[in-house]
């Protein structure tokens, strides 16, 4: 699906498949600092392969999707991860969304984000979900400016950096209104 963005001319959302693990590979590579904000370290070889399989428990391949965002010379410069019905039915989980350092904080996360909800209200979808870790502030901020909500906080026991993962929700078609200052 093509699309006009912000900071680019034109951008293509694609799905992704194990074949284009590599290129999924190289994106995660150069978004080490993504990496090292919420898990304190780089991307490991294997990364890509485990975001394009790996599903919560219950859930099948057919629930999963995982796309591509590409310039329009085609190069792969962002993803999106999502698992549908999942927590519950009618929900969807965004288990990433994630662009090269180069295009962020040009709008097109917000845009993304929008075209992302578009899609999963196709599918029926009512809430959206994701998780993030405490050290994640930017993003937090972030996705409160889209509308969403702190739904819970969850212990990471193992968790590197963050002992702390904050669960958001938002519901999907909910009008999004921008913070004003007053």
């Amino acid at each position: 699906m093509p699309r006009k963005g912000k900071g680019i001319t034109q951008y293509f959302i694609k799905p992704l498949y194990l074949a284009d693990a590599p290129k999924l590979q190289s994106l995660l590579e150069r978004c080490a600092d993504y990496f090292q904000l919420v898990s304190g370290a780089n991307p490991k070889p294997g990364d890509a392969e485990l975001l394009l399989t790996q599903l919560p428990p219950g859930k099948t391949a057919e629930d999963k999707f995982v796309f591509g965002i590409h310039n329009e010379d085609g190069e792969l410069i962002g993803v999106w991860e999502a698992v549908l019905d999942y927590p519950g039915a009618e929900d969807v989980w965004l288990g990433l969304l994630l662009l090269a350092p180069e295009y962020r904080r040009k709008g097109m996360g917000s845009e993304l984000y929008l075209v992302f909800e578009a899609w999963a209200a196709d599918f029926g979808m009512r809430q959206v979900y994701l998780g993030m870790v405490e050290t994640n502030q930017a993003a937090y901020r972030f996705w409160l400016k889209q509308g969403f909500s702190l739904h819970e906080v969850r212990k990471q026991p193992n968790g590197p950096l963050a002992p702390l993962v904050y669960v958001l929700r938002r519901q999907v078609g909910r009008q999004i209104i921008a913070p004003h200052a007053g």
